[in-house]
């Protein structure tokens, strides 16, 4: 009630200043005629408006401080609850389909409250503090090397027994040392053969399944016995299915489109071949190398209630081992309050194998590895093997195992203790299947019949475990256990022994990783621009438009983009041949959404859609403006041939905002006029291409213009040969650093020669003045041209080597030989500075990396920021790690900064002397950035990759990494597969509108001109070229828009993608619609960009033509359907809130 007294005495306040400053405004619009009063008017309005606005902005502080005194009292009352003092509150409420916001809709502000109240300091434990005081001393324990020596009393199980729970389980990679075929056929398919038949012989056998993927493979071939056999088990309880996704993720390196799209995928599998009654509700990731609060939420909005993680740091293990807080509420930093918290439990030991899971002892739980008996093909390393179970030594057995279940369980806060039965591939033969089972029942029915033991032990699931785990602490699902903490933060950087960090992974095949990113793009725009065809084909009742072929398409794309973001696939760490056949993969779906792209945008551009004929597939009337050769080639844009005849070029802006962007096309003749669509000349530029490292193409050169594309719009521009053209214009060229006879380019190129050194090179447009070094021709400072504020901003390039110890760097883990080393500088370049009236550039040749820094004369957005693009080539290197190092005069406190985690969020980051340099570095998917009280730098990246902040002011950045040894993780190899790789970023230097002082709190909020520089780097303008010689694009419209108007600029369309027809492989007409509502940092200028959501989106009118039919809400992945929406309501979005709805068009 407090709160609500002080929000709305704020608001008050806020509504009388307001009204004042609106009578003042009025009064100061006086006529110019009164010049003769300009310096009293000056002083007796002006002034007292700027104490008006000041006086405006001190109200908005106490507003903000009033927040925060809100949320430090309900962290005290969420402490009284961890310790004990206070019953736990229900929280089944957060489990209610629907959410609602937080305050009425009128109430609801642009975010800035959101992000400018504090959070993340409500948890009881904080992973960013419980660093700074864990001692990183890695003491050996003992029987459990990384942990102590686990003792308990035998008494406290007179009350409760324990309860413990036994989880058959097989961990079946997607690809890792053999290919998802080559597993599936070698293996997988004889795993589920082995389960299905084996849980038919006893009721009390259970198991869990978690890859969709292989599952949907089986399910192809299986017969119908074990078809409906396997239905059975699932519907009785016996089989389970844990997350449920097409893999089981990475959690590092991935965006969260794509996480939640494989997510998708796998329930929808579920749901349309199992049935609706199946519905996962726990989340397995026993694999993944480090953890992502980011999943935690993922699951949680999809409707699970509970969430289980293994591969966390050692002595994080043994720390949360020592409290008992193994087992907690995973809370998102940004959430002021619990809506968002997940359970999960966290295993305690080394690794998800038998020997390491039953108890602190491996050498004891090996014993219990019943495919270790002889015949089964592999043995314990400890040299003591397994026996089986028999009448004479079943009791001495069960003692010796039981005894090493209750130290497991001085670990958590329960009776109810977890203990999974499985490992890679396990259940693979008969024997094994047999042995498992049979052997451990043995067990179970002498401890259960022996009451003096006291525990009972018995086959389960992981939803058996959970649920034992809330009946015995008298909890209902999901909800928070009296004494259970909620902790904040995520897990990385990973170790799992001594100084074995696993950050190399962050890095490894960057090739891969920005296909990946490629594919994420155009498989987004190819799902958009499908569904809105789609749905106008209905509305003109057009039946040429091929939905069903290319409804094929997206669906494969889905799955070969869901395969490769496996924790082997994304992460570069598998076999070399299996990562040609993951890429193979996605080649294949890059050209099949390259064919949904275009012929979407073909028949949206069609002018009479009742009549639309399906294209020539040879010879289409629209053709994508670029290509790949083979799997690990560089996209190449197609050389357009001009003539007197003008080629229609298409383009397609799949985000829901317009665009006024750049673009770049490669035309064979530099004399070129470009018009827009009402036929009028565009301004174009054009420039030189380099073919090679240095050298200059004499066969294309490239053509820039300013193109304006309407939200999810279609927009068509004419280039034609351009002897009379009044507003192209040549970019002129100045090389610095000579060391060879230089190339002259054509005539209409300006072209002069400097000696180096002699002077500082500048770019320079309407808002920013930077300098680069013409020696080496990198970057040396920006100045920002509103307040004439001078940054020092420094790149170079450095590189790792590796240990010389045994243990080395490789696609695992990077474990450096020392501090970064400076790369190349005895070797002399040749600097190419070229400028024009549209675009500036400054290219340089350097060892091992061709660096681009670009500067836009723009007005909008691409004006404000530095485009930067690296072509990296490391394959004459040995053991060497390449890092774009960013040095800056930004004094960041406590060498603190921030990474993005999947895109999604932003989490600090602390650099830290008592741990190596390979543990502070983190993943970078997609951003980072660091700050003092006036300035913010931020990167923004293309691909994801590694990052630390080792130093005040500094960012490195990890681009490529050539290995040559295999770091004793399973691999059996190094990373010598190498490609001359792309490595593009953005770079925008920020100042606070007002001081910005540390406080504390461990997450911050990108900028709105961040967030949006962000989405035009990942999701640029597509290009689709008309033939030379079509007489088809005569007939086509110039312009298609898709929407009425723009979504809010914090509102983000994650997707709308086509949903599956439940007989049929075809659309059903329905699409889900997910939204982003972004939540960003409101103490940055940023005039360029459309208004702010407000909390509230209006569906109603969004799209053109179209009406909307129906409008439900749905769980994230549409596991459970929540209540039918009116679509002439707004709808409210909180920030930093991801929705899903069932959508039907018409």
């Amino acid at each position: 009630m407090k709160k609500w007294i002080v929000l709305l005495g704020g608001a008050m306040f806020c509504v009388f200043f307001i009204s004042m400053y609106m009578v003042v405004d009025q009064l100061g619009r006086l006529p110019s005629s009164h010049e003769i009063f300009k310096n009293e008017v000056t002083k007796q309005i002006k002034e007292p408006l700027d104490f008006l606005e000041k006086d405006l902005n001190k109200l908005q502080v106490d507003l903000l401080r009033s927040g925060k005194i809100i949320d430090g009292l309900q962290n005290a009352v969420d402490q009284l609850r961890f310790n004990g003092q206070e019953p736990p509150t229900d929280k089944t409420q957060d489990l209610a389909p629907v959410r609602r916001p937080t305050a009425p809709a009128s109430d609801m502000d642009d975010g800035c409250i959101f992000s400018g109240s504090a959070s993340g300091k409500s948890a009881n434990v904080k992973m960013l503090d419980m660093f700074d005081v864990m001692p990183f001393d890695n003491i050996d324990g003992g029987a459990w090397k990384q942990g102590w020596n686990v003792q308990y009393d035998d008494t406290a199980f007179d009350k409760e027994p324990l309860n413990v729970f036994v989880v058959p389980h097989s961990h079946n990679d997607p690809g890792w040392i053999k290919t998802l075929d080559q597993y599936y056929t070698q293996q997988t398919r004889h795993i589920l053969d082995n389960v299905v038949d084996a849980l038919a012989v006893d009721k009390k056998r259970k198991f869990i399944w978690a890859e969709m993927s292989y599952l949907s493979m089986w399910w192809k071939e299986a017969d119908e016995k074990r078809k409906k056999l396997a239905l059975e088990h699932l519907t009785n309880g016996q089989l389970e299915i844990v997350t449920g996704g097409w893999v089981m993720n990475d959690e590092a390196n991935t965006h969260y489109y794509a996480m939640l799209d494989q997510m998708i995928e796998g329930h929808q599998w579920i749901e349309k071949n199992l049935g609706s009654g199946i519905k996962p509700m726990s989340g397995w990731a026993i694999d993944p190398f480090g953890h992502t609060p980011t999943m935690a939420y993922l699951l949680r909005r999809m409707g699970f209630h509970s969430m289980l993680i293994q591969r966390t740091h050692y002595q994080v293990k043994k720390h949360l081992g020592k409290e008992k807080n193994l087992e907690f509420m995973w809370r998102q930093n940004w959430d002021h309050g619990s809506s968002t918290d997940m359970f999960c439990h966290m295993m305690p030991f080394y690794s998800y194998d038998v020997p390491h899971t039953c108890g602190p002892d491996p050498k004891i739980c090996c014993q219990f590895d019943f495919r270790r008996l002889q015949g089964g093909g592999i043995s314990c390393p400890w040299r003591v093997p397994p026996v089986r179970i028999d009448d004479y030594n079943v009791a001495s057995r069960a003692r010796l195992l039981l005894d090493q279940y209750k130290k497991k369980a001085q670990l958590y806060r329960s009776n109810v203790l977890f203990v999974p039965l499985g490992d890679d591939f396990r259940y693979e033969t008969t024997f094994e299947t047999h042995e498992q089972y049979t052997n451990y029942q043995k067990l179970m029915d002498h401890i259960n019949s022996h009451p003096e033991l006291k525990a009972t032990v018995q086959f389960g699931t992981l939803s058996d475990y959970f649920n034992a785990l809330w009946k015995t602490t008298g909890t209902e699902p999901g909800g928070q256990p009296k004494g259970f903490p909620a902790l904040s933060g995520d897990f990385y950087t990973y170790a799992d022994r001594d100084d074995h960090y696993w950050s190399g992974y962050y890095t490894s095949r960057p090739f891969y990783k920005n296909m990946d990113r490629a594919l994420e793009t155009q498989h987004r725009a190819a799902e958009i621009i499908f569904s809105v065809a789609e749905s106008h084909a209905r509305h003109h009742g057009s039946s040429s438009f091929a939905v069903e072929q290319l409804y094929g398409l997206l669906t494969n794309a889905r799955r070969n983009l869901g395969v490769f973001q496996h924790h082997d696939g994304i992460t570069g760490t598998a076999k070399d041949f299996v990562v040609v056949d993951y890429a193979t993969r996605m080649l294949q779906s890059l050209n099949d959404m390259q064919r949904v792209i275009q012929d979407s945008a073909h028949f949206l551009l069609t002018s009479d859609k009742s009549q639309y004929r399906t294209p020539d597939k040879v010879l289409p009337p629209l053709k994508f403006g670029e290509s790949r050769q083979a799997q690990d080639s560089m996209p190449t844009k197609e050389v357009l041939t001009l003539s007197n005849t003008p080629r229609a070029v298409v383009f397609y802006n799949s985000l829901t905002t317009e665009r006024e962007q750049l673009v770049s096309l490669h035309i064979s003749d530099p004399a070129a006029m470009v018009s827009d669509s009402q036929g009028k000349e565009v301004p174009s530029q054009v420039n030189l291409w380099w073919d090679h490292r240095d050298r200059i193409s004499a066969a294309k050169y490239e053509l820039v213009f300013v193109a304006k594309v309407a939200p999810l719009g279609v927009t068509t521009y004419f280039v034609s040969s351009g002897l009379g053209a009044k507003q192209s214009e040549y970019s002129s060229i100045t090389e610095y650093n000579i060391n060879r006879n230089p190339e002259k380019p054509r005539k209409e190129f300006a072209h002069q020669v400097k000696e180096p050194g002699s002077e500082s090179i500048f770019l320079e447009n309407d808002n920013l003045k930077v300098e680069f070094d013409s020696l080496r021709g990198l970057l040396k400072s920006i100045t920002h041209k509103q307040d004439g504020s001078v940054t020092n901003v420094a790149i170079d390039f450095v590189s790792y080597g590796t240990t010389a110890s045994r243990d080395r760097s490789g696609a695992y883990l990077f474990l450096p030989d020392g501090p970064a080393q400076a790369h190349g500088l005895g070797e002399q370049v040749t600097v190419y500075v070229s400028k024009g009236k549209l675009m500036q550039e400054v290219r340089v040749a350097l060892p091992n990396v061709v660096h681009v820094v670009r500067l836009y004369s723009l007005s909008g957005p691409e004006g404000l920021t530095l485009d930067i693009q690296n072509k990296v080539d490391i394959r004459n290197q040995m053991n060497k790690e390449l890092v774009m190092r960013i040095k800056s005069g930004i004094r960041n406190a406590g060498r603190e900064y921030y990474t993005d985690l999947n895109g999604f969020q932003m989490q600090k980051r602390k650099t830290l002397d008592k741990i190596p340099i390979q543990a502070n570095f983190y993943p970078l998917p997609s951003m980072a950035f660091l700050q003092d009280k006036s300035t913010r730098l931020t990167l923004l990246s293309a691909q994801s990759n590694g990052v630390a902040g080792l130093h005040e002011g500094e960012l490195q950045v990890v681009l490529d990494r050539r290995l040559y040894q295999d770091d004793n993780r399973g691999l059996g190899q190094g990373v010598t597969d190498n490609k001359v790789t792309p490595a593009n970023f953005r770079l925008v230097l920020q100042r606070f509108k007002s001081p910005h002082e540390p406080d504390g709190i461990p997450l911050a909020y990108p900028s709105l001109l961040s967030h949006r520089l962000l989405h035009h780097l990942n999701h640029p303008l597509f290009t689709l070229i008309t033939p030379a010689q079509s007489a088809d694009s005569e007939n086509l419209l110039s312009v298609f828009e898709s929407l009425q108007s723009s979504l809010p600029s914090d509102v983000f369309m994650v997707t709308l993608r086509s949903i599956g027809d439940k007989q049929r492989p075809r659309p059903s007409g329905e699409a889900l619609l997910v939204l982003h509502r972004l939540g960003y940092d409101c103490n940055f200028e940023c005039k360029c960009l459309t208004t702010t959501s407000k909390g509230q989106v209006k569906l109603n009118h969004l799209f053109q033509n179209l009406s909307i039919d129906k409008l439900q809400s749905t769980s994230l992945t549409m596991l459970h359907d929540y209540q039918e929406l009116d679509p002439s309501s707004p709808l409210n979005v909180e920030p930093m809130e991801l929705y899903s709805y069932k959508m039907r068009l018409k």
